[in-house]
């Protein structure tokens, strides 16, 4: 009996054996899967650790996003607000323009008529004037034309007249302005001024009169130079003859001094001889001098451009 019983003993014996083997196995794996499971456990602890800190940053941004979201919202509310003012604006503007292009265009047409009555008035006024420019006082006559006593300038005098028998329908003025004359022979179409004379009822006339005025034609003579006493040789000079030269006026100032006696005034005739003088001209070497340089009661100077070669008949 107790043999049997060993037996069963032994029987359960080993098959706790077995089980206590195979439980060994699994918890062996166990601990193996344990270990594996600490292992991912500290990689999710890890991954979670950074998501955890990759949700707080983009719980940031998100705010950030959020501001700014309202912010451009606001913007772009503002903008709408102003695009519509502009819209308004600009619609006001485009009838504003609409109208201006009409007044621009009815100011132009204004423009053009205007510049063709513009146009059609010059062209009347211009006819008028020419009219009343071509009219002369008729039966109307000069009388006592005579020159002044004094000359005016070289070769220049005033002449002056008086205006008889005006018709009624013309100003004393008018008809001098407009009554044409002839002086030593050249036809003059108007007097140059009209004015009265004290003691005379009359328009008197004058004209200012450049031709055929010998009197008025003084010349310079006897030039005199410092340096070469000696008479150049003989020049074709209007106006001009037995001049010499001073030389130069300074060194290297490509002008010459000379000085000549003005001959050929009549004193008696109270002849202002400045005036004359600072007026005669002078032809020396084929080049026109107007005028002296200045004028004293002695004598008249002239400076002379520098000429070269055989042009030049006076050494410096």
């Amino acid at each position: 009996m107790w043999k049997l019983e060993r037996g069963e003993w032994e029987t359960d014996k080993g098959m706790w054996e077995l089980e206590r083997g195979k439980w060994e196995a699994d918890m062996g794996r166990w601990e193996a899967d344990k270990g594996k499971w600490e292992a991912d456990k500290g990689k999710w602890e890890a991954d979670k650790g950074k998501w955890e800190a990759d949700k707080e940053m983009w719980e940031l941004e998100r705010e950030m996003w959020e501001r700014e979201k309202g912010e451009w919202e606001w913007e772009r509310g503002e903008w709408e607000r102003e695009k519509g003012e502009w819209e308004c604006e600009r619609g006001e503007w485009e009838q504003k323009r609409g109208k201006w292009e009409r007044e621009k265009g009815e100011w132009k047409s204004e423009r053009e008529k205007l510049n063709l009555e513009r146009e059609k008035l010059r062209l009347e006024r211009k006819k008028w004037e020419k009219a009343r420019d071509d009219r002369v006082p008729q039966d109307a006559f000069w009388e006592d034309i005579s020159p002044a006593v004094v000359c005016h300038a070289y070769g220049k005098r005033e002449y002056s007249g008086v205006l008889q028998n005006i018709s009624e329908d013309w100003t004393a003025m008018d008809a001098c302005m407009h009554m044409p004359v002839e002086i030593e022979g050249v036809p003059i179409k108007r007097p140059d001024r009209c004015g009265f004379v004290e003691g005379s009822p009359h328009v008197h006339g004058y004209w200012m009169v450049d031709w055929d005025q010998p009197d008025c034609e003084p010349y310079f003579k006897e030039f005199h130079d410092t340096v070469s006493p000696t008479s150049p040789p003989s020049l074709s000079v209007r106006y001009w003859h037995a001049h010499t030269s001073q030389g130069c006026i300074e060194y290297q100032s490509g002008q010459r001094r000379i000085e000549a006696h003005l001959v050929g005034i009549n004193d008696k005739k109270g002849q202002d001889w400045w005036l004359l003088c600072s007026t005669t001209p002078m032809v020396w070497n084929e080049t026109t001098y107007t005028s002296p340089t200045h004028c004293e009661e002695r004598v008249s100077c002239f400076p002379f451009e520098s000429f070269a070669g055989e042009a030049d008949p006076y050494p410096r």
